[in-house]
């Protein structure tokens, strides 16, 4: 898909509005190098924004994991309510196994206030093409 945007969307401001994707092999070997690494800064650049909205939302998106673990399932309006920290006036279901998993919570947390020696999570940065 991120090729797509950059090849045949025209979606790369280096490149421009050009379509690389037919014909691949008659474009030359430096734009398709530019090509390849528009592309990949786009990957790092929306890795990063993703990890800095998860980390951003860090709390909100824990209610919600906790709220579904209790209730199984939940409308639009109670998923608004939760994420606000409101409790929900509702019946907790239990129909779920557990299953026994890690030993702290914290070795599956997507989005860490710090990084631990057990999830390291270290930025995503774009490297130059040294070739």
């Amino acid at each position: 898909m991120a090729r797509a945007m950059i090849t045949s969307y025209g979606m790369s401001d280096k490149i421009g509005p050009m379509s690389l994707a037919e014909k691949w092999e008659s474009w030359s070997p430096r734009l398709r190098d530019m090509a390849d690494q528009e592309t990949r800064e786009f990957l790092v650049s929306s890795e990063n924004r993703t990890r800095k909205l998860l980390k951003e939302k860090r709390v909100e998106l824990k209610r919600l994991a906790e709220a579904l673990l209790e209730y199984e399932t939940l409308n639009k309006s109670e998923m608004e309510s939760v994420v606000k920290g409101e409790k929900l006036n509702k019946s907790k279901i239990s129909t779920n196994k557990v299953i026994k998993g890690p030993t702290t919570r914290r070795e599956f947390d997507i989005a860490p206030e710090e990084p631990t020696t057990n999830n390291p999570i270290p930025p995503v940065t774009a490297k130059a093409n040294t070739q």
